[in-house]
């Protein structure tokens, strides 16, 4: 299970992913977005995703010193999986709302 190969893996794979989540996400972002509240959305956006950062690496730093990085990665693991599982609620409310007609906040810019 410890082996250096796996953590190779695993590090380019999460790097790959990262890289391919922040690029989607900023252009579905600004491709969708009127001209004149692009530069409001996007500081929000980059306040959102890296000034949230020090707060995560904080809370995994306290996990891993005093359980382990193993328990570090499960926590990180299983916070990601959670976060996953609201986010697909919002989608699933969403998509029932937008085909029942109603107009979503976003949609009126």
């Amino acid at each position: 299970m410890h082996s250096l190969l796996v953590l190779a893996f695993c590090i380019a794979a999460t790097g790959f992913f990262t890289l391919s989540f922040c690029v989607t996400s900023n252009s579905i972002l600004q491709l969708n977005m009127k001209n004149e509240f692009r530069g409001r959305v996007m500081s929000l956006y980059v306040i959102a995703s890296s000034g949230t950062a020090p707060v995560g690496n904080f809370l995994s730093g306290f996990v891993s010193e005093h359980w382990g990085p193993l328990a570090g990665y499960m926590t990180c693991g299983f916070l990601l999986l959670l976060s996953l599982s609201v986010l697909l609620c919002w989608e699933n409310k969403y998509k029932k709302k937008t085909a029942a007609g109603e107009v979503l906040p976003g949609k009126q810019l």
